[in-house]
């Protein structure tokens, strides 16, 4: 699944505020000014899609091929 095909507003936002880099669950909730329950949920979702990667553990960047 392409980024491009994200349509959630949530999940959009949380992947413009994740990086290249691993970046903690709890900056991405912050930068993306939503709770870290629905920060959690998006970055599952994303995961699942293969859009974001987690590692290490609680941390998550852009899918390679997904760096804006």
């Amino acid at each position: 699944l392409m980024a491009d095909a994200v349509e959630d507003p949530i999940q959009i936002e949380v992947l413009r505020v994740t990086a290249p880099g691993p970046r903690h669950l709890d900056e991405i909730a912050l930068r993306a000014h939503i709770t870290v329950h629905a920060a959690t949920a998006a970055l599952l979702t994303l995961a699942l899609q293969a859009v974001v990667v987690e590692g290490p553990p609680g941390f998550f960047r852009r899918a390679d091929r997904h760096n804006l």
